[in-house]
């Protein structure tokens, strides 16, 4: 594939989203890290070069074991695990990842060409991924629930991330309520805040009843039923 090819480099990833890849996870009883696939946290290779921490992808087994010979204390630590390819790109979002990196034609994509490229292949139908998202700052739920008690109306609320290609994603409060005005007030009159560590928090609003991106995610708040 010759470098600048955009027309090649995308029929290329139009196969490559159809089918499996492979990826190199920390074996159980080594430290465990970030990455969530249903379950379970996964901590996935992740090799350091000049140019930035890079995540290492696999087509086949054949390819894995080119990075075994080159590294032989990654299959010992590490093993294999097969995951769709647009789940590996939702959870990677904004990483440099490289695709089959011992062989001689291995692929690198720098931060944000995924996105583009998923967006490209859709041929702009927007792609929508939800998760669980990692710990808010501490004390910050606590403060939350606190706040949420006093606002009328609200039922429930669900924490996660949303990702819209090309990204990135996005942390939401996801806020069954009645009264939408009430939650606004609430809020200072913006539904976007930044928390100490410089995410962006937004909070979204759904009336009871009707289906939500995070429904599938269990609530951290539901407001108590008194006589």
């Amino acid at each position: 594939m010759r470098a600048g090819d955009d027309a090649a480099l995308l029929a290329f990833f139009k196969l490559l989203i159809r089918g499996k890849v492979l990826i190199l996870v920390r074996r159980p009883g080594w430290w465990r890290g970030w990455w969530r696939a249903r379950d379970e946290v996964l901590d996935v290779l992740m090799f350091g070069t000049e140019e930035g921490d890079t995540i290492p992808f696999f087509t086949s087994e054949e390819r894995i074991a080119e990075t075994y010979a080159e590294n032989p204390g990654i299959a010992r630590r590490y093993r294999v695990l097969e995951v769709e390819p647009r789940a590996l790109f939702a959870m990677t979002s904004g990483q440099r990842l490289v695709l089959n990196p011992n062989w001689p034609y291995g692929k690198v994509f720098p931060p944000g060409v995924v996105d583009r490229l998923l967006e490209a292949a859709d041929d702009s139908v927007t792609v929508i991924h939800t998760g669980e998202a990692p710990p808010l700052p501490p004390g910050a739920m606590s403060v939350l629930v606190k706040r949420l008690d006093t606002i009328p109306g609200v039922h429930a609320a669900h924490y996660g991330w949303v990702y819209f290609p090309p990204g990135p994603r996005q942390l939401i409060i996801m806020l069954v309520a009645e009264d939408v005005a009430s939650v606004d007030a609430a809020f200072g009159g913006t539904l976007t805040h930044r928390l100490p560590d410089g995410r962006e928090l937004e909070v979204w609003i759904k009336p009871p009843g009707e289906e939500h991106l995070l429904a599938g995610i269990p609530p951290f708040y539901v407001r108590e039923q008194r006589a």
